[in-house]
């Protein structure tokens, strides 16, 4: 799993069971350690802890990261709900970290308006964007993954037809994708099909050609998943 998530969309309950959740993977198949996970509502730190600014608050527990685990896979994780809230200098404290990521040490991001964030930030993070409509989401990894076993000429064919459908609902698509890779226990590869998904997504975003897009995410999965055998 890559070391810096931003979780976004939907509500926040959701943002909140999904960030939970990726701890929860994180650690598996160990428990959670709770010396090892330190959970931030930058909202209740502005509004509790005024004596002391949010930018030292990130720089002690950037050394915290440094410190060793108590949990035998030496894992860290440091989750920070209302990300948005952040001001600028405290985004760029918090970039530091975020472009030397320690190993074994993961940073969780929730926020509402992730535009809000730096650029910087948002270009070293993986996005999870979660859907407010889940009916939406008719097709996901599980379906992608039977139709990877066929041929390169068919499954050009069911990307180009995916790329006939809106935009919007291919993103939920790719989306739900996401979700299903990461919620795979030992899925092989599993790190570069979520940036595979990722770049895509971020494809998707800037309005670059849909069909093209999912011809090589479909060949490039395929690539990926024959590397299993």
């Amino acid at each position: 799993m890559l070391s810096a998530i931003l979780v976004t969309g939907s509500n926040f309950d959701n943002r909140q069971k999904e960030v939970e959740k990726l701890t929860r993977r994180i650690f598996a198949p160990s428990n959670i350690e709770l010396a090892d996970v330190v959970r931030w509502s930058v909202k209740e730190i502005k509004e509790t802890r005024k004596k002391e600014s949010v930018v030292s608050m990130i720089k002690k527990q950037i050394q915290w990261l440094s410190l060793s685990a108590h949990n035998q896979a030496g894992i860290k994780v440091w989750l920070i709900y209302q990300a948005q809230l952040l001001s600028i200098p405290a985004q760029n404290t918090l970039l530091k970290t975020l472009e030397e990521p320690l190993p074994q040490r993961y940073i969780i991001l929730e926020a509402k308006n992730p535009d809000q964030l730096l650029p910087t930030i948002i270009s070293r993070v993986e996005i999870i964007s979660l859907s407010s409509d889940v009916s939406q989401q008719t097709k996901g990894w599980s379906w992608l993954a039977k139709n990877l076993s066929l041929p390169y000429p068919k499954l050009r064919l069911v990307a180009e037809r995916l790329a006939l459908q809106d935009r919007e609902k291919i993103k939920l698509f790719l989306q739900e994708c996401q979700r299903e890779i990461l919620d795979e226990r030992d899925l092989p590869g599993q790190g570069e099909l979520f940036k595979l998904f990722s770049f895509t997504l971020k494809g998707l975003n800037h309005n670059l050609n849909l069909k093209h897009l999912l011809i090589h995410l479909f060949w490039q999965a395929k690539a990926i998943k024959s590397m299993e055998h």
